[in-house]
């Protein structure tokens, strides 16, 4: 008994981590004021004439239909659709890779007890192996070692640090990285049962406990207004019954910001996308009190201009700048390359 209590005080207590929804999961562990240092947030270029309407399902990039169960297990199943669409894209084949895997083995998470979206860490330095060889049982069990059939190189959150993405960064986004991104939301209300009309639109929001990780694989534009295509993991009896097809199950169009959809979007990437640059930088520094200190990039690419910022001033270019403060402060470093643009932010700290 003391075992368990102990096990559970662990688990983060965020509202909303695992609710259970007609029998099926959320699990995403969501803390909205998180520290954002050290993350790439990522805009690309050219995005003034994007078309009304996209699906990356025609692109032939987007996996089946998955079913969580009643497992908290959407952040698995959401990081795992992003890698699946990243392969084949790079590829021409869509892999069914294995979610029980990462609910199992990715230590940074609580397996069907929540988990969170902050990094793909796990999928980008091990790699995920193939549904068939560590099947999803919608449960917690041991971790087991697989055959790895796909890794990521890294990641990118949309728009800025200092704010949510807008509609058009996350519309952009899709467009050029034909990569399922995700994104979260608040699922209550409405999302108990998604809208089964002929627009298929999830019309009644205003919930703001973001409890779930879903997946975009486009947009549709009704009356001039925009509305994202959400790509749940609730199975193929959850959903609209609208679409092009006549079937859109396990979908639902839903507007941005609509029950806080959007409020943070992230994809991975392979080395064989366009991409914009990932800035490679530690989250923290500690520097002493007005002494001269250089701060670096770890990495750098050639075809890549960085300026550096503190507050609104430029105060640098290049690879590495010199630094000399007497108080706590935050860098702001922003990278350029053909395909985009990026920012990060670094906290600075003076030793004692």
């Amino acid at each position: 008994m003391t075992k368990l209590f102990l096990l559970f005080a662990l688990i983060p207590t965020f509202a909303g981590a695992n609710d259970i929804i007609l029998g099926h999961g959320t699990g995403l562990i969501y803390n909205k004021d998180a520290p954002k240092y050290g993350r790439t947030y990522s805009t690309y270029e050219d995005c003034g004439n994007l078309p009304d309407e996209f699906d990356l399902r025609d692109e032939g990039v987007v996996p089946p239909i998955r079913d969580q169960g009643a497992c908290g297990s959407c952040w698995a199943f959401s990081k795992t659709a992003s890698l699946e669409s990243a392969y084949a894209l790079a590829n021409g084949e869509i892999l069914d890779l294995s979610e029980q895997e990462l609910v199992s083995c990715d230590k940074k998470q609580y397996g069907c007890q929540g988990g969170f979206l902050t990094d793909f860490d796990y999928q980008i330095t091990k790699g995920q192996g193939l549904e068939s060889d560590f099947p999803y049982t919608a449960r917690d069990s041991k971790c087991k070692e697989i055959a790895k059939k796909a890794k990521g190189t890294e990641f990118h959150y949309v728009g800025s640090p200092d704010r949510s993405p807008t509609e058009k960064e996350v519309m952009c986004a899709l467009f050029h990285s034909k990569t399922i991104p995700w994104t979260v939301v608040a699922a209550e209300g409405q999302w108990g049962k998604a809208p089964t009309s002929d627009n298929g639109i999830m019309s009644i929001c205003g919930a703001r406990n973001i409890n779930h990780a879903v997946g975009l694989v486009g947009w549709k534009k009704i009356n001039g207004k925009v509305y994202f295509k959400v790509r749940n993991s609730w199975g193929n009896d959850w959903g609209s019954t609208a679409g092009r097809t006549g079937s859109e199950r396990g979908y639902t169009l839903a507007a941005h910001k609509c029950n806080l959809l959007n409020d943070e979007v992230a994809y991975i990437v392979t080395d064989k996308s366009c991409k914009p640059p990932v800035i490679d930088v530690p989250n923290e520094i500690k520097v002493n009190k007005n002494q001269d200190t250089f701060v670096s990039l770890k990495t750098a690419e050639d075809s890549t201009d960085y300026t550096w910022y503190l507050g609104r001033y430029k105060v640098g270019t290049g690879k590495r700048i010199l630094l000399n403060h007497d108080r706590p402060t935050t860098l702001k470093v922003k990278a350029k390359n053909q395909c985009g643009k990026s920012e990060t932010l670094i906290k600075v700290e003076i030793n004692q």
